[in-house]
């Protein structure tokens, strides 16, 4: 099984029309994580007859970085963000609950049951502490991204044929923590993921992935499609 991902995701630095294809470990596990955290609504003038949800989930946030800064060996890749936090409907109340959710993404099943564990025990003592309540619901997404060797070599060897070697990476410094259900495919049979650069400034599309901005370089399209054209040829023979 063979996939592909177009546009930066890799690095911006890597030129347009590149072709990266490594052996192991390319992309991250994502799990989603939602925390409610709970209290008791009241008018923002008299705080001392409620329970803050927002001042609870405040503290959850900082602590919850504690986990990657303290607690994860920095020799084992592990990604923790929250990106969204809804609470109240008007400034001046204090409101009965907020949600936060978050993403995790990790390279080892141990570090990623951890992680797990972790973010449950300090949403729930935090919230606790505070005189809150906290639930933790957690949404388990997909799993590595792990590559084939002999498959990845064998993207490699097409590559140098579709782009030429001197546009061929066969090698980065450590895997990309992003995500793809590309993953499921490659625990079932051997297979490869490889990666497609369209980062081109002067076309304005090195931006990052999920940007507003992001964009990609149509003119390198041709070479996913060659690329699987080729693979289908040398893996068919």
């Amino acid at each position: 099984m063979f996939g592909t991902h177009i546009g930066s995701i890799i690095s911006p630095k890597i030129p347009a029309g590149k072709v990266i294809c490594t052996p192991g470990y390319v992309m991250a596990s994502n799990d989603k994580y939602v925390i409610k955290v709970k209290g008791y609504g009241c008018h923002g003038s008299t705080p001392e007859k409620g329970v803050d949800p927002i001042n609870i989930a405040a503290h959850i946030v900082i602590n919850l970085e504690e986990i990657i800064a303290r607690e994860i060996s920095a020799v084992k890749p592990a990604v923790q963000t929250i990106g969204k936090i809804q609470a109240g409907d008007t400034y001046n109340i204090i409101p009965s609950e907020v949600i936060i959710e978050g993403t995790m993404r990790t390279l080892d099943d141990e570090v990623r049951q951890y992680m797990v564990k972790r973010i449950i025990e300090i949403a729930e003592s935090t919230a606790k502490t505070f005189r809150g309540e906290a639930e933790v619901e957690i949404f388990w997404g997909t799993p590595p991204v792990k590559n084939d060797a002999e498959m990845a070599a064998l993207v490699c060897e097409c590559a140098k044929e579709v782009v030429g070697a001197e546009n061929v990476i066969d090698h980065v410094d450590a895997p990309n923590m992003g995500s793809e259900d590309f993953a499921y495919f490659v625990k079932e049979v051997p297979g490869a993921f490889m990666f497609l650069s369209s980062a081109n400034p002067e076309k304005g599309t090195d931006v990052p992935h999920h940007n507003p901005k992001f964009n990609i370089d149509e003119d390198v399209l041709w070479t996913g499609s060659a690329m699987f054209v080729k693979v289908a040829e040398k893996f068919l023979g």
